[in-house]
């Protein structure tokens, strides 16, 4: 038994898997978080019990995702992932956790407890920004803009998906994410339009322009784009440590 000295806030129940449940209480004192999870059923396969102490919760991953809203001036939109109550309706109703592992409560539960190992996840990369959960969400958490800064924060600190970054490697080759081909110039020919559309394919001056905009950016160094061999090299990783 534990011997509390904070208010309970909140008591959310969360099936872990179908044979193990938690009771997780939040604490706030001093806008500190302390959590416990305790494992009410020990996993039928391991034999063992799930806790999570205050030394887990990383308190620079929300304020990070607070300040990518902060810079676009969606502060108030990304501190919407405070509403959630696990309720799981976005996990529900979302397309792509149909035919993968993720779930996009997952992402909204670390943020909510700062489990700041989740910018390395794969399963940030899986949401396609369709807004269903944005749409049905009954707390009315901007879901898909919580995602978009989790990958701000995430792509700062060196962890993109590769297909992301192969795309990243097509802006900066053609200026499309997805480049012109033969195909598509006979189907815009069909549809009565010119074989190129009027972008970089058509001037191709422009594209010099965006490879400029990229690489003063810091784009190119954060997917590792060498902009001399117009190649993906490997990435150069951050920790929660490293990050001010």
């Amino acid at each position: 038994m534990i011997n509390c000295v904070f208010r309970v806030y909140y008591f959310l129940f969360i099936k872990l898997t179908i044979n193990s449940a938690c009771i997780i209480q939040l604490y706030y004192k001093e806008h500190h978080m302390v959590i416990y999870i305790y494992n009410l059923y020990h996993n039928n396969i391991r034999g063992e019990s799930m806790v999570l102490s205050s030394k887990d919760f990383n308190p620079k991953f929300p304020e990070k995702l607070i300040e990518a809203g902060q810079a676009i001036g969606e502060e108030d939109i990304i501190k919407s992932f405070r509403r959630c109550y696990q309720c799981g309706t976005c996990t529900g109703g979302c397309p792509s956790g149909r035919i993968t592992a993720y779930r996009t409560r997952k992402l909204i539960r670390s943020a909510m407890l700062g489990l700041g190992d989740y910018v390395k996840s794969e399963d940030l990369w899986k949401c396609t920004t369709c807004y269903t959960c944005y749409e049905r969400c009954p707390r009315d958490v901007k879901i898909t803009e919580v995602i978009k800064a989790m990958r701000n924060v995430a792509f700062q600190m060196g962890y993109v998906a590769l297909a992301h970054r192969k795309t990243s490697l097509y802006v900066y080759l053609t200026g499309h994410a997805v480049p012109v081909n033969d195909e598509i110039k006979e189907v815009r020919k069909k549809l009565g339009l010119s074989e190129v559309p009027p972008t970089t394919h058509k001037y191709p001056e422009v594209l010099e322009q965006m490879r400029g905009i990229m690489q003063d950016n810091g784009f190119c160094e954060k997917v590792g784009l060498n902009t001399e061999t117009k190649k993906l090299e490997e990435l150069r990783t951050l920790e929660w440590s490293d990050m001010q």
